[in-house]
C-alpha cells in the first residue's frame, strides 16, 4: 500500500488523479474527496467513486452526531458509497488498482472502513491512496504497518511523484 501524505493544499488529490490517468481510469476503482465551497468558504467535503457514485462526506450544516471540528460527518453515506466501492473493487477481476482518497479522521469514524483498510494491507492488488499527515491515534498506528509505504508529497516533488508511483506499482510485484 502506497500512501501519500502532505500538509493541506499540497496536492494529494491532484497527484492521485494524475496517477489514475497514468494507470488508466478503466483499471482503477476507488474514491476521492473534494472540498465543498460556498461563497468562497469551505463548508464540507464531497465524495465520488471512480464508478460514478457521489455523496456528501461532511458538511457544516449536517446534523450528524459524528463531528470532526465544525463538520458533521455522514458515516452511513460514506459506507454506502465509498466503502461499498472498495469492497466491490477487491472482488472485481477487471480492477487492477485500488485508489483511496483519503484515510483521515472523518473516514476512520467508520469501523467498517477501518476493518476494510486492514484487509487491504494484504490485497493482491496495488493500493494507492492519501493519508492524513497530522497526529491521530488510529492513523499513526496504521502508518506503522509493514505493508504501508508513506510517500511525503511536497510542493517541490508533487509533479514527479505520480510518475514515480506508477513505475513502482507497474514494475514491482510486491505492490508495496
Amino acid at each position: 500500500m502506497i500512501l501519500l501524505t502532505a500538509l493541506p493544499k499540497t496536492g494529494k488529490t491532484t497527484a492521485l488523479m494524475k496517477i489514475i490517468n497514468l494507470l488508466g481510469k478503466e483499471n482503477c476503482r476507488g474514491f476521492y474527496t473534494e472540498e465543498i465551497i460556498e461563497n468562497g468558504e469551505r463548508v464540507g467535503f464531497s465524495i465520488a467513486t471512480l464508478s460514478g457514485k457521489v455523496g456528501t462526506l461532511s458538511h457544516v450544516r449536517s446534523e450528524s452526531k459524528e463531528r470532526i471540528s465544525r463538520y458533521g460527518v455522514n458515516v452511513d453515506e460514506f459506507e454506502n458509497i465509498c466503502v461499498r466501492e472498495l469492497e466491490e473493487a477487491i472482488e472485481d477481476t477487471d480492477t487492477k488498482y485500488i485508489i483511496i482518497d483519503e484515510i483521515g479522521p472523518m473516514e476512520v469514524l467508520s469501523e467498517r472502513y477501518r476493518n476494510l483498510l486492514m484487509q487491504l494491507l494484504t490485497s493482491d492488488k496495488p493500493v494507492i491512496g492519501a493519508i492524513f499527515k497530522n497526529p491521530h491515534e488510529w492513523l499513526d498506528k496504521f502508518k506503522k504497518n509493514d505493508n504501508v509505504n508513506i510517500v511525503e508529497l511536497t510542493m517541490e516533488n508533487r509533479d514527479s511523484i505520480p510518475c514515480d508511483i506508477v513505475k513502482m506499482v507497474t514494475t514491482d510485484n510486491k505492490h508495496l
